[in-house]
């Protein structure tokens, strides 16, 4: 197979695990597939149809949509469901965030991704709908033509004392969400939360109207989180009747899976990983999710992976495979940024399954950091590959070249 220039090299061989065939397949198409406008046009339109409703409500709504419209896939030979894209390899745009560099890059005719010209027709009307309201911009019209010049002093366009423009375009990770949380009680236990609060919550003055309007916003977002979850039941189910053999198995098993979570407590190891990679998917088509790690998922795995073990329903080689998909599906992420960011920012996720003792690091104290470990083995990669613990340095280093 002749390799495209640029293209990370993994080597085919006839002992290649399933996550060293899912990758390969996909760096196939590493810089090469055009990006994604379908999340960009959903929240466009959505946007269009909301008007002059609550803020909280229109982004409620537009997640609702993205989540149920979106295109959905699921790979050959993939374990687990759910893609940061409705396309293999493809990025998606936040046109909420930004597209003032959109703009830019078209006028100077270096916008890098590869469009048709109906295609393009279509980003610059978003632009055109957005140039006015999306959060970068809006935020350097609040500041005012004088504090925005001061703060382009010192921004990337002068000195680079730091990096304003890209922060106020990039929604706010650095956080660990609650993951075990979800997978703890499901999204339906945690929009029983919300609608109790909801009904205790009486509209008394201006803070408790906002409040009602917040927790009506959360109650439209968690049901649309359950449906997205039953779209790859569907999606699944519809599969298996033209698989056959063990892949006709596996989709079953994935259809009863996200039949059953997000939307219910996950019973077992296979339930709990998925229900955490969706939920890391909803948090991405909701705000993009930048920083937003899903922590020591090792840690708040293991009650899953032991009760499995204990019971004989999972082997240590069926967790490490579950988890090289799953370090497949988060090294699959492709960022719609602009150069600066775009390129150090692409197939980066920062779990950690390792901790300091003294000067010493060491595997953390459940066996489940030990298939982390495996899945990372098996499923190596000469370049590009997802590291244990993130780099930030090196990414910083790279982000100024």
């Amino acid at each position: 197979m002749e390799r495209k220039l640029g293209t990370p090299r993994l080597e085919m061989n006839r002992t290649e695990t399933r996550g060293q065939r899912l990758w390969r397949e996909l760096l196939e198409r590493w810089g090469e597939e055009p990006i994604s406008l379908e999340r960009a046009k959903l929240v466009t339109a959505s946007y269009k149809e909301t008007q002059g409703l609550p803020l909280p409500i229109r982004r409620a709504k537009a997640f609702e949509k993205i989540v149920a419209e979106i295109p959905i896939y699921i790979d050959d030979d993939q374990l687990l469901a759910g893609d940061f894209a409705s396309r293999k390899m493809a990025a998606e745009w936040h046109p909420e965030l930004t597209v003032d560099w959109v703009f830019k890059e078209l006028e100077e005719g270096i916008f890098p991704y590869k469009l048709r010209e109906e295609e393009l027709t279509t980003v610059r009307e978003i632009c055109d709908f957005w140039k006015e309201i999306a959060m970068k911009e809006s935020f350097f019209r609040y500041l005012g033509p004088e504090e925005t010049s001061k703060l382009f002093t010192y921004n990337e366009d002068g000195s680079w004392v730091f990096a304003a423009s890209v922060e106020a375009q990039t929604e706010k990770g650095w956080y660990v969400p609650d993951y075990p949380k979800a997978i703890r009680i499901g999204l339906s236990g945690i929009l029983a939360e919300v609608e109790d609060e909801l009904q205790r919550t009486r509209p008394l003055d201006d803070q408790s109207l906002a409040k009602i309007i917040f927790l009506q916003s959360l109650v439209i977002m968690l049901k649309a989180g359950v449906r997205y979850g039953k779209r790859y039941a569907a999606l699944a189910r519809d599969l298996a009747k033209r698989s056959a053999g063990q892949r006709k198995e596996e989709l079953e098993r994935i259809a009863g899976i996200c039949e059953w979570v997000p939307e219910k407590p996950a019973r077992n190891f296979r339930e709990a990983l998925q229900t955490m990679w969706f939920c890391h998917l909803l948090i991405y088509w909701d705000v993009r999710g930048t920083g937003i790690s899903p922590g020591r998922v090792d840690q708040y795995l293991y009650p899953y992976y032991k009760k499995d073990v204990e019971q004989g329903e999972l082997e240590r080689e069926d967790a490490i495979e579950l988890l090289e998909c799953f370090r497949v599906k988060m090294s699959a992420l492709r960022h719609f940024y602009t150069a600066c960011v775009r390129e150090p920012r692409q197939g980066k996720f920062n779990f950690t399954t390792a901790r300091w003792e003294g000067r010493r690091l060491t595997a953390g104290t459940q066996q489940t950091s030990f298939p982390f470990y495996g899945s990372k083995q098996q499923s190596e990669q000469e370049r590009r590959t997802p590291p244990s613990l993130y780099d930030g340095m090196r990414t910083f280093r790279r982000s100024l070249r």
